[in-house]
């Protein structure tokens, strides 16, 4: 995820592996698309249980950041989209 950190980014866009100050972030991410899928209530998880559960030693997931890059000078790229890399996958019901 190093390499990802250091080599992925272009004019306009980048990706990060976030940190714990990302949690707020990623939380409206997921929100907004529970609310693109029509499943607003479906989300039940805090920027808490990220910080916990992404943010320890051995954490339970990764998650990558997409940054829209070309804001001015000054200003925070903004975080518009991601990919979470968990190590566990469901077979189904």
């Amino acid at each position: 995820l190093a390499v990802v950190n250091a080599a992925s980014s272009n004019n306009h866009f980048r990706f990060r592996l976030s940190t714990g100050d990302d949690v707020d972030t990623i939380a409206r991410l997921v929100q907004g698309l529970a609310v693109y899928e029509k499943e607003p209530d479906a989300v039940n998880v805090t920027p808490e249980n990220y910080r916990c559960d992404g943010g320890s030693n051995e954490p339970l997931f990764y998650c990558l950041l997409l940054e829209d890059a070309d804001v001015p000078e000054g200003t925070e790229p903004y975080s518009c989209g991601m990919a979470f890399i968990y190590f566990g996958y469901e077979l189904g019901k």
